[in-house]
């Protein structure tokens, strides 16, 4: 697991002074390591920054769950969520989290513990500071999804000029060795300039139903 600490300019907090650990691991295998999309979804899931403030991580995630779940520790106030750009690559994710790293550093050291107003439950209390370091991040990872140099390929764009013969892929091409050619191809993608970006999953599906189809005998587009 990738952790980093922050090197701090001068003026902020010391080295010494950050205890948040960015949890965030960036392995390389996945070109856009915060966009999901659900087979029949539309529209890819939506992407999180999360400050746990009892553990004092600070990481970043696609939402796992369809619709406006919260965990407990979320509900309760003890893990605060702010919505992020999804189609981030692994590089540009870790420069976001270690850009707000002392603003995360700021709402864990305003962060409490405390019984809520019935006695019944643990909920997270924030000092005014720590309230303020919340707008700053939310201010610091704002995003206009109109507003971007680059995009998210759909499939069919992003294997418009591929063939199945070009790929290497046969009739009896396994789920493994499909989800292997989706990885090397979005990642070698995303590293163009300017990138261009795709979900390995919904790559990996598409290759599937090349495979598929060749196995009921279709013979491609090189072969009439």
């Amino acid at each position: 697991m990738t952790t980093n600490k922050l090197t701090v300019r001068e003026g902020e907090l010391d080295e010494d002074e950050i205890t948040v650990e960015i949890i965030f691991d960036d392995d390389g295998d996945d070109a856009l390591p915060l966009y999901r999309k659900y087979p029949g979804q539309s529209e890819a899931q939506k992407a999180h920054v999360e400050i746990n403030c009892k553990n004092e991580t600070l990481d970043a995630a696609c939402d796992a769950g369809v619709g406006n779940a919260v965990t407990m520790d979320e509900h309760r106030g003890h893990a605060l969520k702010f919505e992020c750009q999804n189609s981030l690559r692994g590089g540009e994710v870790m420069q976001l989290l270690e850009s707000i790293l002392p603003l995360a550093q700021r709402v864990i050291d305003g962060y409490t513990s405390e019984l809520d107003s019935r006695g019944d439950n643990m909920v997270g209390r924030f000092t005014a500071d720590a309230a303020a370091a919340m707008d700053e991040i939310t201010s610091a990872i704002a995003f206009d999804a109109e507003d971007t140099d680059y995009g998210v390929w759909t499939a069919s764009e992003f294997l418009t000029n591929d063939t199945p013969d070009g790929l290497g892929i046969t009739s009896k091409s396994t789920n493994g060795e499909l989800d292997a050619i989706a990885r090397g191809l979005t990642t070698s993608a995303a590293s163009y300039d300017p990138p261009i970006l795709a979900d390995p999953d919904e790559i990996a599906s598409e290759l599937y139903y090349w495979r598929d189809e060749l196995a009921a005998g279709w013979k491609g587009w090189d072969h009439p």
